[in-house]
């Protein structure tokens, strides 16, 4: 018997993919292409481009550790050996609660992962980097996020168990709906209606277990139609901005009984250095979400074609996969003026 829960999950998905014009885009260039070209060397092309640009200076990469099954990091002594992973995860097994089984069983899973990959990610942090360096490392993925001269990103891409590193560079900013072309913005019924979301609406169950995030730059301002419902923020006092508000507005209109985690990627707008968009999934997964709306694109850079393959694009690839996560990525949007740029993770 299919799950009815799973279910509710897909539609709800499917009605976010067309949100606030958000079409996704069909890339013609092969994923698997793409890859290859990607991981051809440690040190990626774009990467090598900005260290000729950037002789003496420091460059924000992102370096992708080989993971925690392979040989190498198995070898590196900075993954628990599988002794003390068992026994992390029997005592989490015994004490943990959760609304359901389904619900127990990803929570469980994420929670294996995290024993394995914040250690990892922790102790290479540790051992390999200064502390003027580091930037952000990720717990539930074998990423860690430094800015790094030219010498010690050769220096580094010497070690057995990096995989590549890659010029870093944040999700470029959604916009402000105050910058769209439409001088009257459209209400929160207009918008359900645009986007077809009242058959969901109306059959979304009161019980529904479903944890929503959403990705943004800024936090969404509060509104009369928030009153009441299940709204957490990482950052209570970040920015707000309309673009968030009216995301938050369509999610609570058509799943009023879900939990929403509200996630800030922006350092402007929550005040912390070391925010980015990687850190905001963690808490996500962390807080056992099941849907992920992020209303940006996925880390264009200039030099780059529309098609490019990235850091951004390979560790969305392999989140979605490891953590059940539905995602849900922008297009590109720019008011009624149409799609602008587009994401770059095929998944």
């Amino acid at each position: 018997m299919k799950n009815p829960r799973s279910s509710v999950r897909n539609k709800f998905a499917i009605i976010l993919s067309v949100l606030l014009i958000c079409p996704i885009l069909s890339f013609s260039v092969s994923a698997a292409n793409n890859i290859e070209s990607f991981e051809s060397s440690v040190i990626t092309p774009i990467l090598q481009e900005k260290m000729d640009e950037n002789p003496q200076g420091t460059i924000r990469t992102a370096i992708l550790l080989k993971d925690i099954d392979t040989n190498e990091a198995i070898a590196s002594g900075l993954v628990p050996d599988y002794q003390t992973r068992i026994s992390a995860l029997s005592e989490l097994n015994e004490t943990y609660t959760a609304p359901n089984d389904t619900i127990r069983t990803i929570e469980l899973k994420r929670a294996a992962f995290n024993i394995c990959y914040e250690p990892y990610t922790t102790l290479f942090e540790t051992n390999f980097l200064n502390p003027e360096e580091k930037i952000y490392c990720s717990i539930y993925m074998p990423i860690v996020i430094a800015c790094l001269s030219n010498d010690r990103i050769q220096e580094l891409s010497t070690l057995n168990i990096v995989q590549f590193i890659d010029y870093y560079e944040e999700i470029i900013e959604e916009h402000d709906i105050s910058t769209f072309a439409s001088s009257t913005p459209y209400t929160i019924e207009e918008n359900i209606s645009y986007i077809n979301a009242e058959a969901l609406r109306n059959c979304m169950p009161q019980n529904t277990y479903v944890k929503v995030g959403m990705i943004e730059g800024t936090k969404p301002e509060h509104r009369a139609l928030f009153n009441g419902k299940n709204i957490i923020h990482h950052y209570p006092n970040a920015t707000t901005g309309t673009h968030a508000s009216a995301v938050l507005e369509i999610l609570v209109s058509v799943a009023p009984y879900a939990t929403f985690y509200c996630a800030n990627r922006s350092s402007s707008s929550t005040g912390s250095s070391a925010t980015s968009w990687i850190s905001e999934l963690d808490w996500l997964i962390a807080n056992g979400v099941n849907v992920v709306n992020i209303s940006s694109t996925i880390s264009i850079y200039a030099t780059d074609s529309p098609n490019s393959y990235n850091t951004s694009a390979y560790y969305i690839d392999q989140f979605i996969y490891t953590y059940d996560i539905t995602l849900v990525k922008s297009a590109g949007n720019s008011g009624s003026t149409g799609v602008t740029s587009g994401g770059v993770a095929y998944n």
